[in-house]
């Protein structure tokens, strides 16, 4: 019989859990994990991490996605101020992260236009479409 969500064994479990995901985020090694989260050896460590993502991926795909878009803010708010003071490796980075911010919000999707048949095209489809044919020989 399994402890409910609320029991403070699960809930500590759950924090283990997190706090080795972030690390393995950071690029730590699972022998490193256990280490630092108290795991026995690498293998407690890389079940925890495993857990972790299995929560993370049973999320609603708006929920992961609005965690995703609360951390690229955070790390766009880290870099503004390199950037704004002409950091070219600020700049770079704070770009990159408003491009992925673009992404997951959509915001790069091509143009859709009315197909004949009620559907939809995207620019480019229209533009391949009403591209004559090479003339035949």
């Amino acid at each position: 019989m399994s402890l409910p969500k609320t029991h403070p064994r699960r809930i500590a479990e759950a924090g283990k859990e997190a706090q080795a995901l972030n690390l393995r985020k950071q690029g730590h090694t699972f022998e490193q994990i256990a280490e630092q989260v108290g795991y026995a050896d690498r293998s407690g460590a890389h079940k925890a991490v495993m857990r972790a993502l299995q929560r993370l991926t049973n999320e609603p795909a708006a929920e992961a996605r609005a965690l995703e878009l609360l951390r690229l803010d955070a790390l766009l708010l880290a870099l503004w101020p390199q950037a704004e003071k002409g950091d070219l490796k600020a700049i770079q980075s704070v770009l990159n992260l408003m491009a992925r911010r673009a992404r997951y919000l959509g915001l790069d999707a091509p143009p859709k236009a009315a197909a004949p048949e009620g559907g939809s095209l995207t620019i480019h489809e229209r533009l391949v479409d009403a591209t004559p044919a090479p003339a035949e020989d």
